[in-house]
Order: structure tokens, then C-alpha cells, then sequence
């Protein structure tokens, strides 16, 4: 798997409640993200999940996220570490942002996540 800076919205961040230190920028010109291309999502962590984490991917027209728009929601299991999330980026993916919303009590450790273009077996 390669990353691209780009397109990370985490990079080895402290996991915990809250957003992605990123917001990404997608090119208008890509279209619906969730057909024909090959877009995926990771959610990599470096240690066992202390508590059942959720992934929310949002969209918004600004950088800003005043008024970002819910594409996907996405959980991992408590124990859970590595790639913890791996999926396509879903259908209707139109906005020019996309960012990270992480959920859960007591999340300790580091997170990666970001878009590429294929995610290896977890």
C-alpha cells in the first residue's frame, strides 16, 4: 500500500474522540468517487483498540467542514489493531472535502487513515 501525504487525513495521530488533523481535497472533476475508481479508505491503528472505535467519512463543499454530510460509518472491535478499516469510498462521494470523525471512550494509541488505492488483507 502506498501512501500519498495528500491524502491522509491522520498521520500517526493520537487517536481519540474527535476529527482527523486533515481534511483532504478531492478534485470536482473525479465525479460520483464511488464508481470506477478505485479509491479506498484505510483505518490503520499501531496498538489493540482499548475500546470499540467508529469512523465517520464526511463531506462538505469547504475546507472548513462547516457543514459536512455523512457518507459512510465504519466500526472496529475492541482488540482490534492494524488495518481496522478497509473499504471503498461509498457511491454519492460528490463534495470537494472529505475528513475523519473518530468516536469512542477510552481510544488510546496512534492512527493512520487515508484514501489509496488498494488496502493489503487485514
Amino acid at each position: 500500500m502506498l501512501l500519498d501525504k495528500e491524502t491522509l487525513f491522520s498521520d500517526r495521530q493520537a487517536l481519540a474522540a474527535g476529527n482527523s488533523a486533515n481534511v483532504v481535497q478531492v478534485q470536482r472533476g473525479l465525479g460520483d468517487y464511488g464508481i470506477g475508481d478505485d479509491v479506498s479508505l484505510f483505518v490503520h491503528t499501531d496498538t489493540p483498540l482499548a475500546a470499540a472505535l467508529t469512523v465517520t467519512l464526511q463531506m462538505a463543499e469547504t475546507a472548513a467542514m462547516a457543514t459536512p454530510k455523512t457518507l459512510g460509518t465504519y466500526t472496529a472491535a475492541v482488540g482490534a489493531k492494524g488495518v481496522v478499516v478497509a473499504s471503498r469510498i461509498p457511491a454519492g462521494a460528490t463534495g470537494k472535502y472529505l475528513r475523519l470523525a473518530y468516536a469512542g471512550t477510552g481510544l488510546t494509541g496512534l492512527v493512520t487513515a487515508g484514501l489509496v488505492k488498494d488496502v493489503p488483507n487485514r
